[in-house]
């Protein structure tokens, strides 16, 4: 297991389980995709970073154009993306955002003028004058429109709405082969509980292998499905 990012934003991953031919999504983008490029680099991938945040694509077309451009919030291990340039063509952006249906939503923006993570589910109870309007699809709609047939690592740290597409890769049998969780939605809700959502996970076949800032779950049903 091998934990990569910055301070503020970082995933503890399985890297044996992935090669150059690994279908990889990092959903939730935001100012701060350096887990992104460094899982990127080793693996060799083709990554698809999943964000409908104008704010958020902007950031990404700065970066692929001037490498300099300093991730927000600022990190003491990362000054800048300029180490990654020869990555940045590995990614296709996708300004999108994944939720329980597949229509275009509204987005609520954050309480920090200086933040940048919008949620649908109005995570910071805000004034949606100040959000946006994006398109969003389910998991399954999003493979479809990428063409994929399987998911070998799927990054979620979308403000909330991870908990609908975990109840969707369950309910569905999707293949999905490891998980690395950020779970916003509890910043609102109580129910379902972390208990009760990592008991869903392990009736749907993954186990978790890393739990702190972040979680971290592998399929174990993954050769059936293949």
């Amino acid at each position: 297991m091998n934990r990569f990012g910055t301070s503020y934003n970082n995933y503890t991953v399985p890297m044996d389980l992935f090669d150059s031919n690994s279908i990889c999504y990092f959903a939730g983008v935001g100012e701060d995709f350096i887990f992104d490029c460094i899982f990127t680099e080793k693996v060799l991938c083709r990554g698809f970073l999943i964000d409908p945040t104008p704010r958020s694509k902007i950031h990404f077309e700065n970066v692929k154009n001037v490498p300099e451009t300093s991730p927000i919030p600022k990190s003491d291990d990362y000054q800048n993306y300029a180490q990654f340039e020869d990555v940045l063509d590995f990614f296709t952006y996708c300004d999108f955002g994944l939720y329980a249906k597949s229509e275009v939503l509204q987005f609520y923006p954050p309480s920090s003028a200086g933040a940048v993570s919008h949620s649908v589910d109005n995570l910071k109870n805000t004034n949606s004058e100040l959000g946006f309007k994006a398109q969003c699809y389910t998991l399954r709609d999003t493979m479809n429109l990428l063409g994929h047939d399987r998911i070998d690592f799927l990054k979620m740290n979308i403000e909330g709405s991870e908990i609908y597409v975990l109840h969707e890769i369950v309910r569905e049998k999707l293949p999905v082969r490891v998980l690395a969780v950020d779970f916003d939605y509890l910043k609102k809700y109580t129910s379902p509980t972390l208990e009760e959502t990592l008991t869903l996970l392990e009736s749907g076949g993954f186990q978790m292998v890393f739990g702190e800032n972040n979680y971290t779950f592998i399929n174990r049903n993954w050769e059936k499905m293949q």
